[in-house]
């Protein structure tokens, strides 16, 4: 008698230890049935990249003297032994802006949101200020040497904008293909995420723009030859060099 009753007892606990074993785990598969039917995008992202050259400005004011002033991202191509005279220049880097629109839907029953990215727009582009001399009248043979020039560094800025405009465009469009929502997140931690979210795309741009510095150096330089200075020395006679 003693027995049974110890037996009934030890089915009854192992019935109650399965029953709750088995609402538990109905419970996670309700919660996450639950969390796929809400925490979705509810938008495809718009990305737009759009390469630009404002209008170039010109600027016929300065003197020799003060465009030697100016700091300039190229070498002097025949040492630092000979000083050359600056008779222009080209002014204005590449620019690179984004604006990044988040979407996010929340759920009151959870306290939980998720997040996707809405609209992205990235402009890269530049804007180019051409100096000549003011000693080099307009019209004269020196004055439109040095803007055809000055003209091959804007081109090679132009290029440089086109080309990562391309790649910076892939690279997004990749990262965002791999995921497509974000979260859940406790709602309270709302402007958080949403600053995460647009972190992800800040480091995207900045590891490029870090490339088209170094590339823009290298391919600047490349106009910046003493071949291409002698060029235009031999053209008009003017372009002086002399000892220090």
């Amino acid at each position: 008698m003693t027995i049974k009753s110890f037996f009934q007892r030890r089915v009854l606990q192992s019935f109650i230890l399965c029953l709750c074993t088995v609402v538990m785990m109905v419970s996670e598969k309700t919660y996450a049935d639950d969390f796929s039917s809400w925490c979705y995008a509810r938008s495809v992202p718009y990305i737009d990249i759009v390469p630009s050259t404002e209008d170039i400005f010109f600027n016929f004011t300065k003197s020799e003297e003060e465009l030697n002033n100016f700091k300039i991202d190229t070498v002097n191509p025949y040492g630092k032994e000979v000083i050359v005279d600056v008779g222009g220049l080209m002014e204005g880097g590449i620019e690179v802006k984004h604006n990044v629109n988040i979407g996010y839907v929340s759920n009151p029953i959870y306290n939980m949101t998720c997040f996707w990215y809405d609209k992205l727009r990235i402009d890269i582009g530049i804007k180019p200020t051409i100096y000549v001399a003011r000693e080099y009248n307009k019209g004269t043979c020196m004055h439109n040497a040095i803007m055809e020039h000055e003209m091959k560094h804007i081109e090679v800025d132009r290029q440089i904008v086109n080309q990562y405009a391309n790649k910076v465009g892939y690279e997004i469009n990749a990262f965002l293909t791999q995921q497509t929502v974000f979260g859940p997140v406790p709602t309270s931690q709302l402007q958080e995420a949403q600053s995460q979210l647009t972190a992800h795309i800040t480091k995207i741009l900045k590891k490029h723009v870090d490339e088209m510095k170094e590339l823009r150096r290298i391919e600047q330089q490349k106009v910046d030859t003493r071949e291409e200075y002698d060029a235009v020395s031999a053209k008009c006679k003017r372009f002086r060099k002399k000892k220090r």
